[in-house]
């Protein structure tokens, strides 16, 4: 006896369902960044949703005393059709420190990607103010009186500030 193998060939079609599987959206890295005090900030980088959906994009400040939220106008991301973006943070006036930053990026599914950073806001030295008391008119050999003014100093309390007087004209005015 011998063995026989019967082989069987068909021409049946059949259809295969392939599931769609979303996978979360994705953001570039973005390495720490630092800028000075009162001057705002532009940061480059890339998004990107295998799945092809809508993204929508959002970030949050972690310390809004530093940089406030994006409705407040700390952080702008504007619209893009691209896969290329920016994030555009604006310190707060004459305010310094570390800010954690996070940006979130979410699909028309509801899948998210988080991408966080760090900004460093450097300390400036802001230059004094004194007010001007005006321009004075007085008769020879009298004196204008007390001219008030006020100082101000963002980083140094007033009394540890120094006054001075200069005139271009010490003939006249001593």
């Amino acid at each position: 006896v011998r063995n026989q193998t019967i082989i069987s060939i068909s021409n049946d079609e059949f259809g295969v369902a392939v599931p769609i599987v979303d996978v979360p959206p994705s953001i570039s890295s973005i390495v720490d960044q630092s800028t000075n005090e009162d001057t705002q900030k532009v940061i480059d980088f890339s998004v990107s949703d295998e799945s092809l959906t809508t993204l929508s994009l959002t970030s949050i400040s972690g310390n809004t005393e530093l940089v406030n939220q994006t409705e407040n106008g700390g952080m702008t991301i504007p619209s893009s059709s691209t896969d290329s973006r920016t994030i555009t943070l604006v310190p707060n006036s004459n305010k310094f420190g570390v800010v954690e930053i996070n940006i979130t990026a979410t699909d028309d599914l509801s899948q998210t990607y988080t991408e966080s950073f760090n900004i460093t806001i450097n300390s400036v030295n802001d230059i004094p103010t004194i007010s001007f008391p005006g321009n004075q008119i007085i008769d020879v050999f009298t004196s204008t009186g007390l001219l008030p003014f006020t100082i101000n100093d963002v980083e140094t309390g007033c009394e540890f500030l120094t006054l001075s007087k200069a005139t271009s004209q010490s003939s006249v005015i001593q």
